[in-house]
């Protein structure tokens, strides 16, 4: 039976220290920015857009902000964060006051 070991992390390769430098840089326009490739391009995707009176009609949306570079490479990415806003506490119910007889 052979024992699983740790080993130590590769060194990263000129390509992986750019695309890790690129997602370490400051957003200053809070760009949506892909947190794989560090792209800042992104497609909408849709499906049975049609032409009405000379102007391109959307048909149903498959994808929305989907990262280019991850995307031409057979990745779908997206750049949307996981929380889109934030879900405020309920407020705590009234109880009924109760009758007195």
């Amino acid at each position: 039976m052979s024992r699983l070991r740790l080993i130590d992390k590769a060194t990263p390769t000129a390509k992986q220290a750019v695309i890790e430098r690129i997602k370490q840089m400051a957003n200053p326009r809070e760009e949506l920015q892909c947190p794989r490739c560090g792209c800042r391009t992104y497609l909408m995707i849709y499906n049975g857009a049609t032409l009405q009176g000379g102007k391109m009609r959307h048909g149903t949306e498959l994808h929305r902000c989907v990262c280019e570079n991850c995307y031409k490479r057979g990745t779908v990415q997206s750049l949307l964060p996981e929380k889109l806003r934030v879900v405020k506490e309920p407020k705590p119910r009234r109880t009924k006051p109760k009758l007195i007889k």
